[in-house]
């Protein structure tokens, strides 16, 4: 995968993330790649691709290629609003077969870790590693 693909990816993202009032209503101080200015507004979340170095796969005469993303949301909040931003994340993002209009990839939950709170903070995160395939000719 090149950087031109990881910068698709990137940009995907973050347009399925604007174009789901549910979700960037949750999140209303935004999603940012790959941080947050100082001072955002909470909740917010950042992504980043982990590794840009693909996982490889053949199956049959395709080849599929996977990065991962992990995306990270935080509040000062309780609870009850991480669980909410994790499910409305996974409605969006879990399984995500896009049909082109952001890109050519589908995305599935791998691993998620949290909450867990920041005992001198008191913010409070949750985080989530997503894989994402793009499948083409080997």
């Amino acid at each position: 995968m090149s950087a031109a693909y990881d910068q698709e990816v990137i940009t995907a993202i973050y347009a399925a993330f604007t174009n789901d009032t549910d979700l960037s209503a949750a999140v209303s101080g935004g999603l940012w790649n790959p941080d947050a200015p100082q001072g955002t507004d909470m909740p917010y979340g950042i992504y980043f691709i982990v590794s840009d170095v693909p996982d490889r796969w053949n199956a049959g005469s395709a080849q599929a290629e996977s990065i991962l993303v992990q995306f990270n949301y935080y509040t000062t909040g309780a609870n009850t609003v991480l669980t909410d931003i994790f499910n409305k994340h996974c409605a969006v993002f879990d399984e995500w077969n896009d049909d082109g209009t952001y890109g050519d990839f589908r995305m599935e939950l791998e691993r998620k870790a949290g909450p867990l709170r920041e005992p001198e903070t008191k913010i409070l995160s949750i985080n989530m590693d997503f894989r994402v395939w793009l499948v083409g000719p080997s």
